[in-house]
């Protein structure tokens, strides 16, 4: 602190933490040890690894460093890991980018949203981006799963046919993707009603004890109280 000429109590608002977190902080880090929270460890190590750094230096750093953890606050992201808010940044950045156009595929990001509710469940969706992802980067494949490596043959069939041999329009196929699509409709409806069913029984079951609670202590609530208190149960 005393090479670069700021206080403590300086760098801890500069940083957005408390002046007992960044004396926790630098103790760890003095020490050796990996700080706990992963983006201030990659915070210190970039702004005091280098022991020849001078003032200015470490101001460039520092506005580099404050300029992200500002994206952070901004983005609502702060409390993800390092690499997830350098993503959700960038996606944001492009989608902002590209929705600044007027033609935009609102299909496209439809798809977005419907891939990040089933990605977790759904093979098929999942494999398809890792397809994508591997097959236009760097990653290394040495490891990659078996389950892997057999969609992602059978991708790279279907597509390169799909090239050599651009589809044909085929009615009894289109008719059979028609029905697909109503019956994943009718899914998705059996799921909402059921969903809704979930809640209004939850609803019901804490504004039955509730109302039995101010019943038994004699308390006489208005409708806003009673709901408030039932918001409150629920988020419990």
């Amino acid at each position: 602190m005393k090479k670069i000429k700021k206080t403590k109590t300086e760098l801890a608002l500069e940083l957005g933490i408390s002046r007992p977190t960044l004396n926790q902080y630098i103790e760890m880090y003095e020490n050796g040890n990996d700080i706990e929270n992963e983006r201030y460890n990659i915070i210190f190590q970039r702004l005091f690894s280098n022991f020849d750094t001078n003032r200015e230096a470490f101001d460039r750093q520092l506005e580099s460093i404050k300029f992200l953890l500002e994206r952070d606050r901004r983005y609502d992201i702060g409390t993800l890991d390092p690499e997830a808010a350098d993503i959700v940044a960038r996606i944001h950045n492009k989608m902002v980018a590209d929705m600044s156009e007027r033609q935009w595929g609102k299909k496209i990001y439809d798809a977005i949203l419907i891939l990040l509710s089933q990605y977790r469940i759904q093979p098929v969706m999942r494999e398809l981006m890792g397809y994508f992802s591997d097959l236009n980067s760097d990653s290394d494949l040495d490891n990659l799963p078996d389950e892997s490596k057999a969609y992602y043959s059978y991708y790279y069939k279907v597509f390169r046919e799909i090239v050599n041999n651009p589809p044909v329009y085929n009615e009894e196929e289109y008719e059979s993707f028609l029905k697909r699509k109503a019956e994943i409709s009718k899914q998705r409806m059996h799921e909402n009603d059921q969903m809704a069913e979930n809640v209004k029984k939850v609803i019901n079951d804490t504004l039955m004890e509730v109302q039995l609670d101010y019943q038994t202590k004699g308390i006489e609530a208005s409708e806003n109280e009673i709901m408030n208190e039932i918001f409150r149960r629920i988020k419990r």
